[in-house]
């Protein structure tokens, strides 16, 4: 499980400053929980309530999945703008901070011609090179692909011959996840990764990866991908 706080508690004196925040997240590690997210309050990321709250995250050593979204656009996420600045910004302060991006608003930004009119929601067509995400993942290790949703699997679907590429480069770094539990959405994330490994167009490696070892080294969940049958 992961828990989640509101960085923007100021009515609280005791959260507000530098560390404000530890001893929460040092429960909740105690009882258990492996991360926090997803984060979404509507602040950029260089708030100094933000910084404060991720500040705590990487000293407790909880990872963070985040929802993004255009300051401009009205819905719940983390401001950010084309080309994904503030999240570079904190992927750069907080280096030991393991950063899962998520939602459409981030995995736009998979290709170099991303339009600020397109930024979020769900472009079509083939991924040009040059996108943010790559730059940044090629230039932070703390920065992992959470491809849930169907932000995550679409920015694939896209464009197979760019995901098989994308995905041999950060094989170590992409996650597979449903995003919600419901019996009436459907996401053929498993179908989808299945299908490509047994095409041969990613590695059985890339797969197990992708499918559960990566996060199972992420959150040190000490798993060995063997399932008792009773």
């Amino acid at each position: 499980p992961f828990c989640n706080l509101d960085p923007r508690n100021t009515d609280r004196e005791d959260l507000i400053g530098e560390g404000k925040f530890d001893f929460l997240l040092e429960q909740y590690r105690e009882l258990g929980f492996k991360g926090l997210g997803e984060l979404c309050p509507n602040l950029p990321w260089d708030d100094p309530r933000m910084l404060n709250l991720l500040g705590s995250c990487e000293r407790v050593g909880f990872p963070v999945t985040f929802h993004t979204i255009s300051p401009e656009y009205i819905t719940y996420g983390v401001y950010d703008e084309l080309g994904l600045p503030g999240l570079e910004t904190v992927l750069k302060k907080f280096p030991e901070l393991k950063i899962f991006g998520h939602s459409a608003a981030f995995w736009s930004e998979i290709s170099g011609d991303l339009t600020k009119e397109e930024k979020d929601f769900y472009p079509s067509g083939p991924v040009v090179e040059g996108g943010a995400i790559t730059r940044l993942m090629r230039k932070y290790p703390n920065l992992y692909g959470d491809l849930s949703g169907g932000s995550g699997l679409f920015a694939l679907q896209r464009d197979p011959d760019h995901a098989w590429r994308f995905i041999d480069e950060f094989q170590d770094r992409l996650m597979f996840g449903m995003d919600c539990c419901s019996t009436t959405t459907v996401l053929d994330h498993v179908e989808w990764l299945t299908q490509a490994r047994d095409d041969g167009n990613i590695t059985e490696a890339a797969f197990e990866k992708i499918m559960w070892k990566n996060i199972n080294e992420a959150l040190d969940l000490n798993l060995d991908g063997e399932i008792e049958n009773e």
